[in-house]
């Protein structure tokens, strides 16, 4: 079906609630103070009656305040959200229910009983109990109902796709995806004239959060936050799970039940709210709104579903394909935050289900992790045993140290994480060999940390004042030295200050090279294992950059061996699951592409150790899930006629 465009699709959106339904607010009101005039009235005796009256009147009476602040709430936050609590025409239907059952109840169990009444009173009271007996069934039915199936939708709106075609996620992907080369390495296995400039940053930059989009509240959050966030298989997809409109948040129950459901070697892709009920129609479920089923935390890995019960829980695992072999889209006139995708997968234990995960909007990046997998997109993979450790940058640096026989052309770092780089070197140079720069944003105030020193690194415009020279010795003052390095020098109050508290000044040059600034300085590094002038290196630039061609080449020429000697169509034929192999697929033409397209410059050394080692991750990715050994390949032979005489 064609999607409605223009002023067509505005007219048919859906209608906006009326409101937070105030006249279940009045109505149980009345029915507890109902209960409370019959208790103090004293017209029901009997003591099973009494405690009957306060159970249905009182009981219905807090129900439906409890439901009218629900609704209230909800509609506050979003009034075009779909409201909790059963339809008006179940609560009239119970509540008539009750009455009639209770009327009957009441009189059988009055003083007198049904012995002073006539025949036809007796009929009269038997047919009340009756009705209220089926009126109280129908209502459970309804309710039942109500809660299984979404609202309806006008027809003139639903255009979900006929189950007779396939939707475009069964669809196999693009030519370019769907070959991988056999024989010749493409020319990204050619060695690479490698950066030409390599001064530090940090991790490549995570995409940018979409306009619009708030971090989820950390009250929601709980504790999840703080191990999903540090785990290498979660952080990406957790990340930007954070990162949508109104996440629902992972308790720490729910977040501990992820890890603990995920297998060796596997990571997670994907990350959303979900509902989630027992087998039903796929095209009603592609309507159904965040509170129309069970609700669960879905998590998409490379493997399968996890689905996490919100209420109780519970953990169900779907191995297998991402869509159960078929998915159903929202109808194109539902808005945010009901757009979503309904598919019916089944459990390890072939139980079937049908689920809707719900996403910000149509065609984003979830949907197409849904449909192709994540290798396109994720920026963070787990270690792998067979992917050799990234390279250390502060161990590149010091086996790039040269003292230059010549002048070297000036190269100033151009960002924080080099110049810390080189602070880090210059302290292990020192004496300092367990020296390590601090995470990102988890310094505490430190860029540099030792077991027996500390060091700050600044690259301000101009030269650094006495009071941030103060503020490093007060951040550990039991700590043995403390180091300040600066790329523009010190004021003469801050050199001052310096000599006072005991702190040692150095100042990192346009050439690399690191000096000394105040007689402290001096005494650390005479005290060093490399005392004296000749300790000071000049990293240059040429260095750097033959050591990190060299492990681009060497990443390379690993993922292009494993690529070469490994018979796709055999890897095809043993996938685990009906499109597991498109999936993967994407992990290993994601790796080829940044090889092909290996940036000429990098803006630090650890954000080019990274851009390699990631690429080496994602390949293998690709040949892991499908059961072949990492770098050497497998299922092809080399027989041409000289192979046979060796």
């Amino acid at each position: 079906m064609s999607a409605p465009t223009g002023p067509e699709q505005a007219t048919t959106s859906a209608p906006k609630p009326r409101g937070p339904g105030n006249g279940r607010l009045a109505v149980g009101v009345a029915l507890l103070v109902l209960a409370v005039t019959h208790q103090a009235a004293g017209h029901i005796t009997h003591p099973v009656a009494r405690v009957l009256d306060l159970l249905i009147f009182g009981g219905s009476g807090v129900l439906l305040i409890h439901w009218w602040r629900l609704r209230r709430g909800r509609y506050r936050a979003d009034p075009t959200a779909a409201l909790p609590g059963p339809s008006n025409l179940a609560l009239t239907t119970g509540l008539i229910g009750l009455v009639c059952a209770f009327g009957a109840s009441e009189t059988a169990l009055s003083p007198s009983g049904s012995a002073g009444l006539s025949d036809d009173e007796r009929e009269t009271v038997l047919g009340m109990g009756t009705l209220g007996a089926v009126l109280l069934s129908i209502t459970a039915l309804r309710i039942r109902y109500e809660r299984r199936r979404p609202a309806e939708t006008p027809a003139a709106v639903r255009t979900a796709l006929p189950v007779d075609d396939p939707p475009a996620s069964a669809q196999p992907l693009a030519a370019e995806h769907t070959a991988l080369p056999v024989g010749d390495p493409p020319a990204s296995a050619e060695p690479s004239p490698g950066p030409e400039h390599l001064p530090a940053s940090t991790a490549a930059p995570d995409e940018p959060t979409p306009a619009g989009v708030t971090p989820i509240d950390a009250t929601s959050q709980e504790a999840a936050a703080d191990f999903l966030h540090d785990d290498a298989r979660t952080v990406w997809a957790y990340r930007r799970y954070c990162a949508r409109r109104q996440p629902q948040g992972i308790s720490e129950t729910s977040g501990r039940a992820l890890l603990a459901a995920l297998e060796p070697g596997d990571h997670v892709e994907l990350i959303a709210d979900a509902v989630a009920t027992d087998e039903t129609d796929l095209m009603d479920a592609a309507d159904w709104k965040l509170d129309d089923a069970e609700p669960v935390v879905a998590v998409r890995t490379l493997r399968g579903w996890i689905l996490i019960d919100r209420h109780e829980g519970e953990v169900v695992l779907a191995p297998g394909p991402a869509d159960g072999g078929i998915t159903v889209s929202t109808a194109l006139a539902t808005s945010r935050p009901d757009i979503g995708r309904a598919a019916t997968l089944r459990t390890s234990d072939g139980r079937p289900f049908t689920m809707k995960v719900f996403f910000d909007e149509r065609d984003g990046v979830d949907e197409k992790i849904l449909e192709e997998g994540a290798g396109a997109y994720i920026r963070r993979l787990p270690e792998a045993d067979a992917v050799p450790p990234m390279p250390d940058a502060a161990a590149f640096l010091a086996a790039a140290a040269t003292r230059p026989a010549e002048p070297v052309r000036p190269s100033l770092p151009t960002d924080w994480r080099t110049a810390e780089e080189i602070a880090c070197v210059h302290m292990r140079g020192l004496g300092f060999q367990d020296a390590e720069t601090t995470p990102p944003g988890r310094d505490g105030g430190l860029d540099v940390t030792a077991s027996g020193a500390v060091a700050q690194v600044k690259m301000p415009a101009l030269p650094v004042g006495a009071p941030a020279v103060q503020q490093l010795r007060g951040t550990r003052p039991l700590t043995a030295n403390h180091l300040f390095y600066s790329t523009s020098g010190y004021t003469a109050a801050a050199v001052e200050a310096a000599d006072e508290i005991g702190v040692a000044l150095f100042r990192i040059e346009r050439d690399g090279a690191v000096n000394e600034v105040n007689g402290h300085a001096i005494e650390v590094v005479r005290a060093g294992a490399a005392a004296g002038p000749d300790a000071v290196t000049v990293v240059s630039e040429a260095a750097m950059t033959r050591h990190v061609t060299a492990y681009a080449d060497a990443v390379a020429a690993r993922i292009m061996n494993a690529t070469k000697h490994t018979d796709q169509d055999r890897t095809h034929e043993d996938q685990r699951y009906s499109g597991q192999w498109h999936r993967m697929v994407g992990y290993l033409h994601q790796a080829l592409e940044n090889l092909k397209e290996r940036p000429s410059e990098f803006p630090s050394l650890r954000a080019a150790m990274i851009y390699y080692h990631h690429t080496e991750l994602l390949a293998h990715v690709f040949f892991q899930e499908l059961g072949v050994a990492y770098p050497e390949g497998g299922g092809v032979t080399d027989d041409d006629l000289s192979s046979y005489y060796t």
